[in-house]
């Protein structure tokens, strides 16, 4: 027994000195919690929360690190002895560790301040260059289009003079065709009239020739019939010789030969005539030939002068034709001029009505991205917000085991402490803040 206390007291003495270590340990990390919390309930609150409670609630939040402070200081007072250079020890990197965990939430807050400052600059540079680029593309634009005018109005020109100058030509082409025509045609008749006046001495001298041979035809005639009738003669004459010379019938021989002579006169006279008849034959068909040509000329030149006609009516109405569809096209290309003009006023009203536009739309994008970034900033502080409040609630419920609501609760043993735990304050609903203040009621309610 004598030598079984010793060691139960060892033993409780070690259990109790482990038990305060790991109290201790326990004190320091939810010190180091409240600590942490205190740090994100310092930062700015969400709008619509009631500062003064946040206020309250960060003053629970320093009481709970003060008497945890006070707890730790006494219960490292009664471990002190057991474990001081340790607990030293630890405490230099404790409170390393928490001025690094400070630092380091510090540098963070700096970095995030920076990151939404150059977020700030740089969405200001966003939009002064969206802005020159729409200035710019505005002014490419009243550019390209008073260039565009510029070249239909030019292109109008020279399509008018072009216009001008071709009916300049075809006035000049009909004038030179119209003297060509006239030329040729004064040319054929020329030649027509050398070619029929040709054609009339050629018929006369034909005639001519005509009425010689039938000349040297009846003198031929005539010669031949004078030498058949002296032969005819001499023959007779020796046929009744002897007739005459015996005279006794010399008066039929007379009557005969009388007789000879007159059917000799008879043929004469009849081939004369069948000559007669056949010069008054070629003379009808001489005739009717001449007739016959004399129409066929005139049908000719009927014929030509109607086939002039209907070519100078032709030209006549291409002419007309060309230039009124000159007219035409220097009507269309007024009308597309009037037209440009008028499409140019309204593009040039279009882009004074697009550019205050484009300056609304640019404003009220402005006024969104602002919108947006205050809601994310809202949201942000909002979850901030609650974080740290559930972490504070948790952290007091479980200040409630370490401080019982019974007031036995003393520091060093010689006074009470003077803080009690409660969940009231913390009690937040995340709709809104009639119920946190309805909570905070009912909290301090249950408290008193």
């Amino acid at each position: 027994m004598v030598t079984t206390q010793p060691n139960q007291r060892r033993k409780q003495g070690r259990a109790h000195s482990l038990g305060m270590a790991s109290e201790q340990r326990e004190y320091e990390a939810i010190m180091a919690q409240i600590k942490n919390i205190m740090l994100l309930a310092n930062e700015e609150p969400p709008q619509g929360e009631d500062e003064a409670s946040i206020a309250k609630r960060i003053d629970l939040l320093q009481q709970a690190l003060g008497a945890l402070e006070q707890r730790a200081k006494d219960n490292q007072l009664m471990v002190e002895v057991m474990r001081t250079n340790l607990l030293n020890k630890r405490q230099e990197r404790l409170v390393e560790t928490a001025q690094q965990r400070q630092e380091k939430l510090s540098k963070k807050l700096e970095e995030r301040e920076k990151f939404i400052h150059l977020l700030q600059e740089d969405r200001k540079y966003m939009l002064s260059q969206k802005h020159e680029v729409a200035d710019s593309r505005m002014g490419l634009v009243q550019e390209n289009a008073y260039n565009l005018f510029t070249t239909a109005h030019a292109k109008a020109e020279a399509e008018r003079q072009r216009r001008e100058k071709a009916v300049e030509r075809i006035y000049e082409e009909r004038a030179r065709a119209v003297k060509e025509h006239r030329d040729r045609t004064q040319q054929r008749e020329d030649q027509n009239r050398e070619a029929l006046l040709r054609q009339k001495k050629q018929e006369k001298l034909q005639r001519r020739q005509r009425e010689l041979e039938i000349q040297e035809h009846d003198k031929y005639v005539a010669k031949r019939q004078y030498e058949a009738d002296r032969k005819q003669q001499e023959a007779m004459r020796e046929q009744w010789q002897p007739y005459l010379r015996n005279g006794a019938s010399s008066a039929n021989a007379l009557q005969r030969c009388g007789s000879g002579m007159t059917a000799h006169e008879a043929a004469r006279q009849n081939l004369m005539d069948e000559l007669k008849e056949k010069e008054k034959q070629h003379q009808e068909r001489y005739e009717e030939e001449q007739i016959t040509r004399r129409y066929e000329i005139e049908r000719r030149a009927y014929k030509h002068k109607e086939r002039q006609e209907r070519q100078r009516q032709r030209y006549s109405q291409q002419l007309d034709e060309r230039i009124k569809r000159g007219d035409e096209i220097i009507a269309k290309a007024q009308e597309k001029k009037r037209r440009a003009e008028k499409a140019q006023e309204n593009r040039q009203k279009q882009e004074s009505d697009a550019g205050a536009a484009f300056a609304r739309d640019v404003e009220e994008h402005r006024k969104r991205a602002e919108a947006i970034q205050l809601q994310r900033r809202e949201k942000f502080l909002r979850q901030n917000y609650l974080r740290w409040n559930e972490r504070a609630a948790l952290v007091m419920q479980h200040l409630q085991d370490v401080f019982p609501p019974d007031g036995r609760c003393t520091l060093s043993g010689e006074k009470p402490c003077g803080f009690l735990p409660t969940l009231a304050p913390f009690l937040v609903n995340k709709r809104g803040n009639h119920q946190q203040k309805r909570a905070n009621t009912v909290g301090s309610n249950k408290v008193s």
